[in-house]
């Protein structure tokens, strides 16, 4: 079978010892780093254009208000700033290439279907986390700073005046905390179309979740849940629903029994006189 010519692409055609993956992993990892570099590099030269772009929600929160700024209350705060924004930028403009070589890596121990099974995946990946990052950026946080800046209070009739002037690290800090968690969030098909591949969970069962979380927490919330036990699980335990009676007691007593909101009466066994 190794010797088989009609299937070229059967990785066991390409059998490498194990000092040659190394050699090879290890190249794929120089080509990575220097690519990572170069991006880091290039976007700290750029640093500042980048958080002007990042601020720009911001900017349109207060047009045509003057005296508006953003500052910085350390000394190395900028420049950690801009280092951040530099290091951020480069892992979004170099993952295309280190995805790549990953895929360089991995792609000669797969089988022609196993290619085309990832491929798509891997090439989704980058497009549905952009689209998760433009919907942050041009319609949830302008909407958010608008809000955040609302609680802000002016001078007037003996009150404190009370003004929002943002600090470089803390907005840089909310800004890719919100990225991150929108890009990871759109991935999410991704993820389950994979597990689904695998076996690990399909689409009835994850129906069937969805559907038996939804009528359990709609009955919890209506106070009149069939079974005790699940809502008091769903309300954290407290209060939500009836302790399962004790198995016995060591002095010979059985207590009753309580099924589903009604109380079956048992017989009490009293101890002998042998025993008291």
């Amino acid at each position: 079978m190794a010797n088989d010519p009609s299937t070229p692409e059967d990785p066991d055609n390409h059998k490498m010892p194990l000092l040659d993956h190394l050699i090879e992993l290890r190249q794929r990892l120089i080509y990575s780093v220097v690519a990572f570099l170069a991006c880091f590099l290039a976007a700290y030269y750029f640093a500042q254009p980048i958080f002007d772009f990042l601020v720009e929600p911001l900017k349109k929160v207060y047009e045509g208000q003057s005296g508006r700024r953003m500052i910085f209350t350390a000394p190395t705060e900028a420049f950690f700033t801009y280092v951040k924004v530099a290091f951020f930028t480069a892992c979004f403009v170099s993952f295309p290439i280190i995805a790549a070589q990953i895929w360089a890596f991995v792609a000669p121990g797969l089988y022609r279907n196993e290619k085309k099974a990832f491929l798509p995946f891997l090439a989704a990946t980058p497009v549905l986390f952009l689209l998760g990052t433009a919907l942050l950026y041009y319609v949830i946080l302008p909407f958010a700073l608008k809000f955040f800046a609302s609680f802000e209070v002016m001078a007037g009739h003996g009150a404190m005046p009370i003004q929002l002037e943002a600090k470089m690290s803390e907005y840089l800090s909310l800004v890719m905390t919100l990225i991150f968690a929108f890009g990871i969030s759109f991935e999410l098909p991704v993820l389950l179309t994979l597990l689904a591949k695998v076996g690990i969970v399909s689409a009835e069962a994850l129906a069937s979740k969805r559907g038996a979380l939804g009528r359990e927490a709609a009955r919890c919330r209506r106070g009149r849940g069939g079974r005790g036990r699940a809502c008091a699980e769903a309300r954290g335990g407290a209060g939500g629903g009836r302790q399962p009676a004790a198995a016995g007691r060591r002095d010979g007593l059985q207590p009753v029994a309580v099924d589903d909101g009604q109380i079956q009466p048992r017989s009490i066994r009293l101890p002998s006189k042998n025993n008291v």
